[in-house]
């Protein structure tokens, strides 16, 4: 029950009394009996109208085929008149239906209270308005609870003494009606005295004694324009002093703060929010009459090092950055420039003028110029051994004694010497000798296999009077075979001949009966490690010289330039080997290799996207601007069992805020000129406050960050929590200030 009025005992008063619904219970009604319902069969009820319960699981008399609970309210008088409410035997579903003058109406749900469909808002918001002895109003469209601020009309109405109960009986023995007492020690009942507004505190008071309220003044609630600072020297004090989420002042010596200068220092310290976090560390600045300093927090009980802050127009002994790049100039014997402004290395290139200057022997002493310059103990020959870490250009000879070394590498790996007999190059540790065209493409002409004994030329060698020299397994131009070989036909035809070479030979054949259904083994060459391919036209065999070869020591075969218009069927498997392509379209417009470490593909250029399909459907896309798109989900795995060390992201609200949404263009590498314009975040911004987001390819030589969004779920998650409190203790702010 609820109802106020305002009551100075002059005059009667009335309240308006509102009963809470549900508030209390009844077991009778007036002017009836106690109800009873059985719970099979149906009780009538007394006087004019009766009722009744009952289990009824007949489709005629039900709004489903289905068990249901009847309460019937039945009018006495026969003239069809009753309600019927129906509750459903294996369900919540609850349904009325009502006759009216034998004219049956259709079943209605009744819904629960958390169900309202049609309840939830109404369709016009409708406005609240009091008249007669109080005024105030309020729109009102059910989304919502509302408070309607009641106004009551001075002197609209009375109350007479009679009227409130007990009044007279406590006003016995009082004051005469208009009379004032002079003087009380006590007031008959304790009164709270409270404070509102921009403070709050209450007290207990009655007028025995003195009281004291400890009051609260609410924060933001007013302005200063001064603020006081205490004297508060003699002490260090450590971050974690400061209190959280506060701005603070105090007043400290120079030998506490250890910032200089003057005496006496003024120290104003930030504290973002709770204990030290690397996320929000306390900052301090320092008033010390000279300059003013700052200073971050490193721990909860140490300050980092005093920096000075300077004017743009003072000097400061370190900067990152010069406020107006300087050029920096040779003059005299050496000329170069180039602009600095101190945000990066530098290198300038000097040119030294010729004949600008002298070198003589007078600024060092014999022994100093020994051991800084190797000495020629005589003409072209060094006393000492040196170590020149550029070209060395040599302008006339370069004479080695026998048995000295000329050695290249960093652990004498290749040593040219002369014995004076015979001239030797060593590759030590097995290296090979390469000899290189020097050519733009560097190809390599000759080489010297060191674990081999082998020599290689790319192209062919000659002896004397520009005759060709050729290998034991290969003599493309002999006159004439070492040892006379005999050409023999076997299988379809049969015949032999002597052939060394030196002159035409015919083989008389004698062609067998047998079909060319037989095998015919044909080998071109004096090699037994390869095949070529062979057919027959008529009585002529032909070979395929080289195009299609069939190698079975190499286990593979060599279609050397042949080209298939047909499908290429394996069946055991293909292998390629490390470096080796697998080329797709006429312009090897997509390759797939591996270099032995990592599998490739390029998507040479021209070429779009890569499709993985089902059929002809798109599943999988990997384009050219190295996007990756799915037509269904991307999972990745985050069950429970495969993560340890789980930990809470802490103050996720005051890191979401250190970031930053963004579009941009957005180009796929450091050298790349070509953009696509895109969304999202900075990598190094999410790397600050969430690492476990970023990702580096190990072997990136630029550290290109990435970013796993995915993985930042848990970080808006957290957020959204915290914003969520800070939301809910806003609200129940608002609901103490307005019921104020």
């Amino acid at each position: 029950m609820s109802g106020s009025t305002t009551f100075d005992g002059t005059s009667n008063r009335s309240i308006s009394v509102t009963v809470n619904n549900d508030s209390h219970d009844h077991t009778t009604l007036k002017e009836k009996s106690n109800i009873t319902y059985g719970w099979t069969g149906l009780q009538m009820m007394d006087q004019s109208g009766n009722g009744g319960t009952g289990l009824n699981g007949a489709a005629p008399t039900n709004p489903t085929d289905a068990w249901w609970y009847h309460m019937i309210l039945n009018h006495a008088n026969n003239e069809g008149y009753y309600f019927d409410i129906a509750a459903n035997f294996h369900s919540d579903d609850l349904r009325f239906r009502r006759n009216t003058a034998g004219a049956l109406g259709s079943w209605q749900r009744i819904f629960a209270d958390n169900y309202h469909p049609n309840a939830d808002k109404l369709t016009t918001a409708r406005t609240i308005s009091l008249a007669g002895d109080a005024s105030g109003s309020i729109s009102f469209d059910g989304s919502a609870n509302k408070t309607l601020t009641v106004t009551i009309a001075d002197d609209s109405h009375n109350h007479t003494i009679a009227n409130v109960d007990g009044l007279q009986t406590a006003l016995n023995g009082k004051l005469a009606s208009g009379a004032t007492a002079v003087a009380a020690s006590k007031l008959a009942t304790a009164r709270t005295i409270s404070l509102t507004g921009d403070a709050s505190g209450s007290t207990s008071f009655d007028g025995s004694g003195n009281a004291s309220i400890s009051v609260v003044v609410n924060n933001d609630s007013h302005y200063h324009s001064q603020v006081y600072i205490q004297d508060t020297r003699g002490a260090v004090r450590a971050p974690s002093y400061y209190p959280d989420r506060y701005v603070s002042f105090d007043f400290q010596q120079n030998t506490d703060t250890g910032a200089g200068n003057d005496q006496w220092h003024v120290l104003q310290t930030i504290n973002k929010w709770s204990s030290y976090n690397i996320a929000h560390r306390q900052e301090q600045l320092a008033y010390t009459g000279g300059n003013i300093k700052h200073r971050i927090a490193s721990s909860d009980s140490a300050w980092g090092s005093w920096k000075t802050l300077a004017y743009t127009s003072d000097n400061v002994a370190s900067a990152t950055k010069l406020a107006t790049a300087r050029t920096i100039s040779l003059g005299g014997d050496a000329s170069g420039s180039i602009t600095f402004d101190g945000t990066a290395n530098k290198t300038l290139t000097v040119v030294v003028n010729n004949d600008s200057h002298t070198h003589d022997g007078r600024y060092y002493t014999e022994s100093e110029s020994d051991g800084r310059f190797g000495r020629l103990a005589s003409a072209n020959t060094w006393t000492t051994t040196n170590t020149f870490n550029g070209t060395v250009n040599f302008r006339g000879a370069v004479d080695l004694a026998d048995n000295d070394v000329l050695r290249m590498g960093s652990g004498d790996d290749v040593e040219f010497h002369f014995n004076g007999s015979a001239f030797y190059t060593d590759l030590n540790g097995g290296y090979d000798w390469y000899i290189r065209d020097g050519n733009s493409s560097n190809a390599n002409r000759f080489w010297f296999k060191s674990d081999e004994g082998t020599f290689y030329a790319t192209g062919a060698m000659y002896a004397s009077s520009n005759q060709r020299v050729f290998a034991d397994n290969y003599h493309p131009n002999a006159d004439k075979l070492t040892t006379a070989r005999t050409i023999a036909l076997s299988g379809d035809a049969t015949g032999s001949v002597s052939f060394n070479g030196s002159a035409n030979v015919t083989i008389a054949v004698d062609v067998n009966t047998a079909t060319w259904a037989d095998t015919v083994d044909v080998n071109t060459s004096s090699s037994t490690s390869f095949f070529n391919i062979c057919w027959h036209s008529g009585d002529t065999l032909y070979s395929s010289n080289g195009t299609v070869q069939i190698r079975p020591s190499d286990k593979y075969m060599k279609f050397g330039g042949a080209q298939f218009s047909g499908e290429v069927e394996l069946y055991a498997g293909a292998q390629l080997h490390d470096n080796d392509y697998l080329w797709f379209g006429t312009g090897k417009d997509v390759e797939f290799f591996c270099n032995g470490s990592h599998m490739y593909t390029d998507l040479n250029s021209g070429i779009g996207n890569w499709y993985i399909r089902d059929g002809s459907t798109n599943r999988f896309t990997f384009d050219d601007a190295g996007h990756f798109t799915a037509s269904g989900e991307v999972y990745a795995y985050s069950d429970a069992r495969l993560k340890s060390n789980v930990v809470h992201i802490e103050d996720a609200l005051d890191k979401v805020m250190q970031l930053n949404g963004y579009t941009y263009d957005k180009k796929r590498s450091l050298d790349d000129t070509k953009t696509s314009r895109e969304t999202g975040v900075i990598a190094q911004e999410v790397e600050r406050v969430l690492p476990e987001a970023i990702r580096v390819d190990a072997n990136d030589e630029d550290r290109i960050l990435s970013v796993a969004y995915g993985n930042m779920i848990g970080l808006l998650i957290e957020a959204i929590k915290e914003q969520q409190h800070q939301i809910q203790s806003l609200q129940e702010r608002v609901v103490v200030l307005e019921a104020a």
